[in-house]
């Protein structure tokens, strides 16, 4: 392999090239895009067994591991492509990698495809293989970017279908969160150094931050911060609604360090004071 393709925007590689491209691109700072060919092989990635057979997509960064994991079993039926980040800057000034939210995924987290989504795949793959031959060609790199970033959406679309067609174990993922935000919230207050984060919750539920973070957006349609925050405020709610507290007892339950905090936090949440919501019921 030439240090001139490796240095190019863009690599492309399949079969045995691709199993030994990957530790070459990584170190240069090249994300990439794995497509996988059918396989029951494929089914020991991804966070079941019961998603379509018909390829696997995954992952990688200059940092992750995946790669790793992934090109440790040497494949045939294998497509990469892999581009350095500022390609999107191309069509889309001002839009970053970090965007596409997949590439902080696990190698457990791989998707699986249909035959529909597969072809999808590949087919946008052919089409940045064919530009990607004379990259130097007059607007080719802007070309290149739109097929990128274009290649990406699909991804992301495909991604964010797994979690329908993965209900059973997605909601029983949301039923653990629930249980684990409810002891939170019961064993400490709002302002707690205890106070439980994101990574807290996708270790704890045995997923990549990335993953939980885009399993509870498209679940709760909000993120884990603003979860927990309700959860506080639904809890205060019941408090004010149910018992004869006084405010100031209520906001220290609650783990505020004073009444005016509590007062000022539930306003902002609500739009009512403490007292406010609590003459309305």
């Amino acid at each position: 392999m030439s240090m001139e393709r490796i240095h190019s925007p863009v690599v492309m590689a399949d079969g045995a090239e691709a199993n030994m491209i990957v530790p070459v691109l990584r170190p240069a700072g090249y994300y990439g895009i794995v497509l996988y060919g059918a396989s029951e092989n494929n089914r020991t990635y991804g966070q079941q067994y019961d998603d379509y057979t018909d390829g696997t997509l995954c992952a990688f960064t200059p940092e992750s591991s995946v790669a790793s994991r992934l090109f440790g079993h040497r494949r045939n039926d294998i497509r990469i492509v892999a581009f350095l980040p500022d390609m999107l800057q191309e069509s889309l000034p001002g839009m970053t990698i970090d965007h596409y939210t997949f590439f902080g995924y696990r190698a457990t987290e791989a998707l699986h495809l249909s035959l529909r989504e597969k072809c999808t795949i590949d087919a946008c793959m052919d089409d940045i293989r064919n530009e990607a031959c004379d990259w130097t060609a007059p607007y080719s790199k802007r070309i290149l970017s739109k097929q990128i970033e274009l290649l990406l959406d699909y991804c992301t679309r495909f991604y964010e279908r797994q979690f329908t067609t993965r209900y059973l174990s997605v909601q029983n993922a949301i039923e653990r969160y629930d249980t684990m935000i409810q002891d939170f919230i019961s064993g400490h207050g709002f302002l707690s150094s205890a106070q439980l984060s994101a990574q807290d919750c996708s270790s704890q539920l045995g997923f990549s931050e990335a993953y939980f973070r885009d399993l509870l957006r498209q679940e709760r349609g909000i993120s884990h911060e603003e979860y927990l925050n309700l959860q506080f405020v639904s809890r205060a709610k019941r408090l004010l609604r149910t018992t004869r507290q006084p405010i100031f007892r209520i906001a220290s339950d609650l783990g505020f360090p004073s009444e005016r905090d509590f007062c000022l936090f539930f306003k902002k949440a609500t739009g009512n004071s403490p007292s406010q919501f609590r003459h309305c019921c």
